[in-house]
């Protein structure tokens, strides 16, 4: 029985690792393309010139893989406090400490992102989120016990018990679904965000030697994604040429700080 249990456990653990390694891949290259959409749109360049390299998709994985690294942390910083012997009294003080990190981390997103309301709102659902489960949840699944102490209380006995009740699957598991896809929602959001910035605060523009008013926007394959510069406003119009490089030996492509720009 304990061979087949054991058996078991490690069939999920495999299952699980290969679906997080395929899925890696597939959420850096997926976070890249968000990124170079948004920064596209702003230029008014189609997505079809959208083109994702090595290096762009490495940053991407990269980037994903240390934000759930920093997301895991905060979730687990309870247990990284009980390692090293720190122990938290009280049942309230305990769900908050769970949480601080969370709600840390939400806030210092606020002040970078403070001038979006669609982005506030969002920011707000996640601490709302996991305070709902900690705080609201022992109310409505503890009625019968009128002390809220001591609904905290039983409420951590039944989550501490392997019991395969409706309730108790969709606290440990739905929970954990729920989670991922909210802190995938939100690094989704993050990438999109960046890409409209990246564009919206860009200073440095290359210049090519064989059109001196115009300027590159992005790169796309071997073909540089030009337009014309119009110098007394600092701004652009939606029409764009290519330059393919390789074509023009005495092509030479020399750095300039000239904006932000406007789109026309």
């Amino acid at each position: 029985m304990e061979n087949t249990s054991e058996a078991n456990h490690k069939w999920h653990y495999w299952l699980l690792s290969s679906l997080i390694l395929a899925a890696i891949p597939i959420i850096g290259y997926s976070l890249a393309f968000v990124y170079e959409s948004q920064y596209c749109k702003f230029f008014g360049i189609p997505r079809e010139f959208i083109f994702i390299d090595w290096t762009s998709l490495i940053i991407a994985i990269g980037s994903f893989i240390g934000y759930f690294v920093l997301v895991f942390a905060t979730l687990w910083s309870p247990v990284f406090l009980r390692f090293l012997g720190i122990r938290i009294p009280g049942l309230i003080t305990r769900r908050i400490v769970r949480h601080a990190a969370v709600i840390l981390y939400s806030a210092l997103l606020v002040l970078r992102y403070h001038s979006t309301e669609r982005f506030l709102l969002f920011l707000f659902i996640i601490p709302a989120y996991f305070m709902f489960f900690d705080f609201i949840w022992p109310l409505i699944t503890q009625r019968k016990i009128h002390d809220y102490r001591k609904k905290l209380v039983e409420q951590d006995k039944v989550d501490s018990k392997p019991l395969f009740t409706l309730p108790n699957l969709l606290r440990k598991y739905l929970t954990s679904i729920i989670t991922i896809a909210v802190a995938l929602s939100l690094l989704f959001l993050i990438a999109s965000f960046e890409g409209k910035r990246a564009a919206a605060t860009k200073e440095d523009f290359l210049i090519p030697s064989s059109y001196p008013q115009s300027i590159v926007l992005k790169t796309y394959r071997d073909y540089l994604i030009c337009a014309q510069l119009n110098s007394d406003n600092i701004s652009i119009e939606a029409e764009y040429f290519f330059i393919k490089l390789g074509d023009d030996p005495n092509l030479k492509l020399t750095s300039q700080k000239l904006g932000p720009l406007k789109v026309n």
